[in-house]
């Protein structure tokens, strides 16, 4: 154990500066500029400006109490904070705590669902919903939307989820100086909703989506070009009905693009007797989907093409049909296809010819591409392999244990799993000293499988202090991090 008169102040002072609790909420200072890059927006971690904004910790939204959880001004855990970067690095001090560190929202925002966007001067978050139903059955699993300053005041719910997701996909667009979030409810007639963040209201929507794909706008600026289609739309397709007269002989489904922020919602870009469009990515740049020809029961195989829609750009991408497909944006028209036996590295060689290569097997989930390298679990731990020059050998490609693997993490869920452009972030497990265990941010540099602690633990979930010796025997008692 540390001894002494010098331990016990070590501890005062990381309790009294590390460690918060409940309070009235002040406006901070020093935030970034409203027209400051954001890098890696939406997630679990956000850069605006020299500042790390990120979700201090998980919890499971099926634990919470709605009598006494998640009560604003109380909730320290998993909230957002934030620390000021040096030279874009995380400071921290001798004991393994940040330097700098304030908390910005008080709600819980480490859950399942959990995830945030900064869009100028504000934070666009979700949160667990904590009422009950007519029934008397909470409605944990329900998100709710917040907006918050990003100083940390005036938080304001925007929206209330309608019904339960186990995965609730949704995203942020800013149209004409407004914000709109746009969210999937598949439990909900597969809809697509477009809320108005400063109405508070949904203002359009499209039922009975059969495949679509938002775009998210990661690096952000208030000066951004914001004339490309993908900024202002969203993709999408459905089955054909009554009113566009396709008639009892149609085998196609209708590909449309849905104008929320517009007087035309819905605009039908592409229609064929035979040919079903679905679509599956969008970037900056491109739209990917894949195109099947019912009459011959083709297969469904994968093209991209520009966001304006031109087909006459259109580039074929498989020669197969894969259940799950993930987009590398690195060149060669490369993705990663999943079979339900396999993952395919898909690639065009230096003659334009596709070829198909297996990397893994079926049991592997890949989590996130980022920086040249594929992240998937297994077994509750976290991989990466080079994508494009990785060894391949009976069928596996070379991978490597992305972070200490003594460790328990949260890695069976890719929206709990961030990258920015240095570091990969990731919800790491710790025991208090009183034996409970939590899970609170990590983050993982370049070339290291070292994870550093970046959050700000609650009094009641610090860590037991690790016991230093004199290894060597010269007197010296070398200082041991209370945390890495």
């Amino acid at each position: 154990m540390k001894k002494g008169i010098c331990s016990l102040i070590i501890m005062f002072i990381i309790t009294a500066v590390f460690v918060f609790t409940g309070c009235s909420p002040k406006a901070l200072t020093d935030n970034p500029e409203t027209s400051a890059q954001v890098i890696s927006n939406g997630g679990t971690t956000v850069v605006k400006g020299d500042y790390l904004y990120f979700i201090n910790g998980y919890v499971d939204e099926d634990t919470l109490d709605p009598k006494y959880d998640n009560k604003e001004n109380k909730v320290n855990h998993t909230g957002i904070y934030r620390t000021k970067l040096v030279n874009g690095e995380v400071v921290k001090n001798e004991e393994g705590f940040l330097t700098n560190v304030d908390r910005v929202v008080s709600k819980v925002v480490g859950f399942d669902n959990g995830g945030f966007f900064i869009i100028d001067d504000y934070i666009y978050y979700t949160t667990p919903n904590m009422n009950y139903d007519k029934d008397g059955s909470k409605l944990t699993d329900r998100v709710d939307f917040h907006r918050i300053n990003i100083d940390g005041t005036k938080d304001k719910l925007i929206y209330s989820s309608p019904v339960a997701e186990d995965t609730l996909d949704w995203t942020c667009y800013k149209v004409d100086g407004k914000v709109y979030i746009l969210a999937y409810y598949a439990n909900q007639e597969k809809t697509i909703m477009a809320i108005d963040t400063e109405e508070r209201e949904v203002v359009a929507e499209v039922k009975n989506v059969t495949s679509y794909a938002f775009y998210d706008e990661t690096n952000y600026s208030t000066n951004n070009d914001r004339s490309n289609a993908i900024l202002n739309t969203v993709y999408y397709t459905r089955d054909a009905v009554e009113s566009d007269n396709k008639g009892t002989s149609f085998k196609g489904n209708m590909l449309c693009k849905f104008n929320f922020a517009s007087e035309t919602k819905e605009e039908v870009i592409a229609t064929n007797d035979n040919h079903t469009f679905m679509i599956k990515s969008v970037t900056k740049d491109n739209v990917y989907y894949t195109k099947a020809d019912k009459s011959y029961n083709g297969k469904a195989l994968l093209y991209k093409t520009s966001t304006d829609f031109n087909f006459d750009n259109e580039v074929k991408m498989s020669n197969k049909e894969y259940t799950t497909y993930y987009i590398c944006d690195f060149g060669y028209d490369m993705f990663l296809g999943a079979t339900d036996s396999a993952v395919f590295r898909v690639m065009k060689n230096g003659s334009g010819e596709i070829v198909s290569t297996q990397i893994l097997t079926s049991a592997d989930t890949i989590l996130g591409i980022y920086g040249g390298y594929g992240y998937y679990a297994l077994e509750e731990k976290l991989y990466k392999f080079d994508i494009l020059n990785g060894e391949i050998s009976d069928n596996l490609i070379k991978a490597d244990i992305a972070c200490d693997d003594s460790f328990t993490m949260k890695v069976g869920r890719a929206n709990l799993i961030d990258f920015d452009n240095q570091r990969v972030y990731l919800f790491v497990e710790y025991t208090s000293a009183d034996e409970s265990k939590n899970f609170y941010m990590n983050f993982v540099e370049p070339n290291s499988t070292d994870q550093k602690f970046v959050g700000s633990f609650e009094e009641s979930h610090l860590p037991q202090a690790p016991e230093e010796k004199d290894e060597d025997g010269d007197g010296v008692v070398e200082n041991i991090p209370h945390v890495k």
